[in-house]
């Protein structure tokens, strides 16, 4: 599980947790993601990053997710 926390978009998310692993996890945080580009302070893993960065975590072929 990774938990993922950012505000903005519909207001502050906090200790959300998602199976990466999961492409239908991956999807549902990438349509997030490009929907709300308002967030801020983004954190994935405790690991602040932007939301292009973590896009581009999301949807490289590179990433592996096990």
């Amino acid at each position: 599980m990774t938990q993922i926390e950012y505000d903005g978009g519909a207001g502050s998310h906090t200790g959300m947790n998602y199976d990466l692993r999961d492409a239908r996890n991956r999807d549902h945080v990438l349509c997030e993601m490009r929907r709300w580009r308002d967030i801020r302070n983004l954190t994935v893993g405790g690991v602040s990053c932007t939301v292009d960065e973590f896009i581009d975590y999301l949807t490289s072929p590179k990433s592996n997710f096990y």
